[in-house]
Order: C-alpha cells, then sequence, then structure tokens
C-alpha cells in the first residue's frame, strides 16, 4: 500500500516538475508529505496491530497450557507452547516471556518493541507492544471413581467395549503407570480423565491427565446401615419364576432371581449378609427409592452384585433420608469382602451376555472390582457420583453410559474435580 502510494505521488510530482511553473512543483511536494507519512504510519501501525494479537494468541495458548500441565514444569509448558505458536505463524520476538502463578491463576506477560518504517521520520523508531493474559482451572463434575492405589488397570478397557460419561470426569487413583490401561480396540469418552500414575491407549475423546492429584472417598464417612445378624451357613432366598414383592430388611445368604422371575422391591434399605444379589436366567428386577447394601463372606458366595443371564436390573436410589441418591452400598470396613467382583453381563464363561442395568443413584463398592463383561448394556446416573470402586473393568462388547443429570431434584452435593483450563477475564 505504501509503495503504490509513493509511485502515485511520484508520477505526479513530475508531472509538475515538467511545468514552467516550479513553484507549484515545489508546493505539491510539499503538501504531499503529509500524505505520505500518514500511509506509512498507517502501514506501521496495523503491523503493530497484527504483532500484538499473535502475540496475545501465543500468550493466551501459553497460560492455558501451564494450567492443564499444572507440574513443577509448568514453566516450560507455558513457553514451549507460547514459542511453538509463534514458529508456526512468523517468528519469534526479541523478548522473552515472563510466567507467574499465585493462588491458582497462572499470568504471562511480554514487553517488546516493533521497529518502524515510515513513522522513523517523525522521530518514532519503535512501536512498545504489551501483552497480558491469565488463566485458572475449571472443574468439571466427577462421576466415576478407582480409589485402589496400587495395582495395575484401576480404570481398565478391552475387547471393543464402550465408554461414555458425557458431561463428567473419571480419575483412577492408581500409582501405576499402567493404572488407566485400554487393550484391543475400545473406546473411551469422557469430560476429563484423570490418573495418578501413567495410562495406556490412546481411543479416549480427551488424552488422559498422567499425575492427576489423587481424590479421596468422598462417602468414607458414611455409616453402612444396620442390620440383623446371621448364620453365616444360610444359602439365602432363591426366587425361581413367577412375580415376586419383597420389603425391606436383612437379607441373610442374599438373594437369587431366576427362571426369567420377576422381583419389584419395595422402597427402603435391602441389605445382603454373606451372600449376593444375584439375577440370572432372564430374570428382571425393578424398584424405587431402594439402597441395596452388601456386606459379609457366605459358605458359597461373597455378599455382591451379578446379573448375569440376559437379566434386567432397574433402581432408583432414596430420594430422602440418611441414604439419599446411594444406590448400592458395599460394606467399606468388612475385610471379608475386599476384593470382591461386582459382575454385570455374565461370569467370564458368557460373552453374549446381553444382560441390562439402569440405576439412578451413587454405585458405591470401594473395596471391589467392578466388573462389566460380556455384552450387556449400563446405563447409570447420578446428580452427584455414578461409581465408587476400588478397580472398574469394562471388557468385551460391553456398553457402558454414564450421565451426571438430576431429574428427581434431589438434594445432594455434587463432587467435582478439576477438568480444564479457562481464561481470566
Amino acid at each position: 500500500m505504501l509503495k503504490q502510494a509513493c509511485a502515485a505521488i511520484h508520477r505526479q510530482v513530475g508531472r509538475f516538475f515538467s511545468r514552467e511553473n516550479g513553484n507549484a512543483a515545489i508546493t505539491f511536494a510539499i503538501a504531499a508529505l503529509p500524505i505520505v507519512v500518514g500511509v506509512g504510519s498507517a502501514v506501521d501501525y496495523t503491523r503493530g496491530s497484527k504483532m500484538k494479537a499473535k502475540l496475545q494468541t501465543a500468550m493466551d495458548n501459553a497460560v492455558l497450557a501451564a494450567v492443564l500441565d499444572g507440574s513443577p514444569n509448568w514453566q516450560a509448558a507455558a513457553s514451549n507452547a507460547f514459542n511453538t505458536y509463534l514458529s508456526n505463524s512468523g517468528g519469534l520476538p526479541p523478548d522473552a516471556p515472563t510466567f507467574t502463578v499465585n493462588n491458582g491463576i497462572y499470568s504471562g506477560t511480554i514487553a517488546t518493541t516493533l521497529p518502524t518504517t515510515v513513522m522513523g521520520v517523525m522521530g518514532i523508531k519503535t512501536l512498545n507492544v504489551n501483552v497480558v493474559s491469565a488463566a485458572t482451572n475449571t472443574t468439571v463434575p466427577l462421576c466415576i471413581l478407582g480409589l485402589n492405589a496400587f495395582d495395575n488397570g484401576a480404570f481398565d478397557m478391552n475387547g471393543n467395549a464402550t465408554f461414555s460419561a458425557k458431561n463428567c470426569a473419571v480419575q483412577a487413583n492408581t500409582v501405576n503407570n499402567r493404572g488407566m490401561t485400554q487393550e484391543g480396540n475400545p473406546s473411551a469418552s469422557a469430560s476429563k480423565f484423570g490418573v495418578t500414575g501413567g495410562h495406556t491407549g490412546t481411543n479416549y475423546s480427551t488424552m488422559p491427565k498422567d499425575g492427576s492429584q489423587a481424590v479421596s472417598d468422598p462417602y468414607a464417612n458414611i455409616p453402612f446401615p444396620q442390620y440383623d445378624s446371621c448364620d453365616s451357613t444360610k444359602s439365602g432366598l432363591t426366587i425361581h419364576g413367577g412375580t415376586v414383592t419383597l420389603s425391606p430388611g436383612t437379607y441373610c445368604g442374599g438373594i437369587k432371581i431366576d427362571a426369567q422371575a420377576s422381583v419389584t422391591l419395595n422402597p427402603g434399605v435391602y441389605v445382603m449378609v454373606g451372600g449376593p444379589l444375584w439375577l440370572d436366567g432372564g430374570s428382571n428386577l425393578n424398584g424405587q427409592n431402594v439402597m441395596v447394601a452388601f456386606t459379609g463372606s457366605g459358605s458359597n458366595n461373597a455378599s455382591t452384585l451379578y446379573v448375569w443371564g440376559n437379566s434386567t436390573l432397574t433402581l432408583t436410589s432414596p430420594s430422602s433420608g440418611p441414604y439419599t441418591n446411594m444406590q448400592f452400598f458395599g460394606d467399606p470396613t468388612d475385610a471379608n469382602g475386599r476384593g470382591a467382583w461386582v459382575s454385570l453381563g455374565g461370569n467370564g464363561n458368557n460373552q453374549a451376555d446381553g444382560s441390562k442395568a439402569t440405576w439412578d443413584g451413587v454405585a458405591y463398592f470401594p473395596n471391589f472390582n467392578f466388573w462389566v463383561y460380556g455384552n450387556p448394556v449400563v446405563n447409570a446416573n447420578s446428580p452427584s457420583m455414578v461409581l465408587v470402586a476400588g478397580q472398574i473393568w469394562i471388557q468385551g462388547s460391553a456398553i457402558f453410559n454414564v450421565t451426571h443429570n438430576n431429574p428427581r431434584n434431589l438434594t445432594v452435593s455434587e463432587i467435582t474435580t478439576t477438568g480444564g483450563a479457562r481464561l481470566v477475564q
């Protein structure tokens, strides 16, 4: 633009100089000087504005990268993001940025200069370009928590399994470098995946953040419900076909439902002592405002949950009282139940098991392995957490869908974790 303007002025001045009236030529040349300076100043200003915009984007990227890194090396992450952006968009400035952190806010500044061209004739040799940006953590609801701090596979997927948590996060507390794993062709999506140790696999919607801070058990202080004493030799209640309605209470030896039985649970607390709640043989279990608790170890089976044999479980958790929003409760103090397996979709011998489980509440199995295997479909919702377990396994062709909604307007506290980064306006 400056080149074109100067060429035009040159042509006009040439014409005037070719005239006999030299005064006219001189007058026009003097009058044209402000135009040249103005055009040149505009060009310098435009260059400065473009440089400022580039630096601003680079600095925004840098502070966001610092927040997402969050490690003692966060400054290196910020500098790398800053330099990478500018290297890919036209070069680095002569001055280096400065990064600081205070009360969780990561800030970056840079003050640099841009040499001018035409503005130099007015004594303005450089333009000062200053940029400031800041970012901090955002929080997201935490839906899935693997508490086991030591073993690999605190959140393990393999085969063709699918996991989806559309509006919440997953955290595995294990410090093992294979604490969150994928093998085969599984897929996982969530607002965030965090693992205190490390992860394997690449088929995540957002890549897991290794080194994430462990999350404490949010339900550790909730007392296990009271229950009647039981003789450990009892085999429990078996419902073989038919339609049955059960009432809350202690079930010594647990409950087994099979042969396409249809069972309804009245509202209240059900405690399985020394035996499982076991669905098999195409049976159905339904209940509203129900919590099922598990403790003790029986002569044949642990006190846990099995949904096998193309069976269907559909429950909602209590909407009031001390166990509001608590769907399942594995006794955290029971040494006999430590390492027991919750099994949805088969016992490992039937990969075609198409069982279904749907619940609205917290599945709390702090010392258990939670296993979704075969070909089941699990749809779990909760306005707080959906699942807290020792270790979580999603295998075979299982589908596990998690949502974080509150359709019943329950009065519960949301459990959150740091999820991403946002710029501070």
